[in-house]
């Protein structure tokens, strides 16, 4: 029943022609995103390359996923990793997964935490941004009115309602949601490797609430 779940929402996040892209470019789909509910940001999520500072909410992040950095992933089982964030939800990720910094820019966009397969290939960027959407239909009909977004469907994890939907310019499926009044949305990049947008409804059948 689960593998049958799994495909019916991959379908939902997955369908539809993408744009290739070599690096994730979150600071476009945030730009995107902002459109109907976020501040601007010109920042570019680049883990291989990201010179944050120790003290800084990124490290404070990648501390509070409790994964590895990328040369740690040989110390990991096979088991999944049950990860609890501090802005109060849970997520089950593959075991082989790792947490990047995350670039001073797309801190600012509100981008909490950049997980990864450890492949630098592989995205979960994880959003919380500030909204004056009050309701999830008026999400949906934020999300309807954005031109580069595509295939919206709505989808419960656990009780949680999310609409889901693909962002083509950025090469992402996102899920979002409101919660606790701010925009919180999970963006699965590249959108075009179609093996990942498999995982990408696995990890989001696992959300939960505490």
């Amino acid at each position: 029943m689960k593998k049958w779940l799994a495909i019916i929402i991959a379908v939902l996040l997955a369908v539809g022609p993408m744009a290739m892209a070599e690096e994730p470019e979150t600071a476009e789909a945030t730009a995107q995103a902002e459109e109907t509910a976020a501040p601007e940001t010109d920042g570019e999520v680049d883990p291989a390359e990201s010179e944050t500072p120790a003290d800084t909410a990124a490290e404070a992040a990648a501390d509070a996923a409790e994964l590895p950095a990328p040369e740690e992933v040989e110390t990991l089982t096979a088991e999944p990793v049950e990860v609890w964030f501090e802005e109060g939800f849970g997520l089950s990720l593959p075991a082989d997964w790792v947490s990047y910094p995350v670039s001073e820019a797309d801190q600012a966009a509100g981008v909490r935490y950049a997980l990864g397969d450890g492949s630098g290939e592989r995205f979960l960027f994880i959003q919380l941004t500030a909204t004056s959407l009050q309701s999830a239909e008026a999400l949906n009909e934020a999300v309807d009115a954005e031109e580069s977004f595509s295939k919206r469907g709505a989808l419960t994890f656990n009780g949680t309602e999310f609409t889901t939907f693909i962002d083509s310019d950025a090469n992402a499926s996102c899920c979002a949601t409101l919660w606790g009044g701010k925009l919180l949305m999970f963006m699965f990049t590249p959108q075009s490797d179609a093996d990942f947008m498999l995982t990408a409804p696995q990890i989001m059948e696992t959300f939960v609430a505490h």
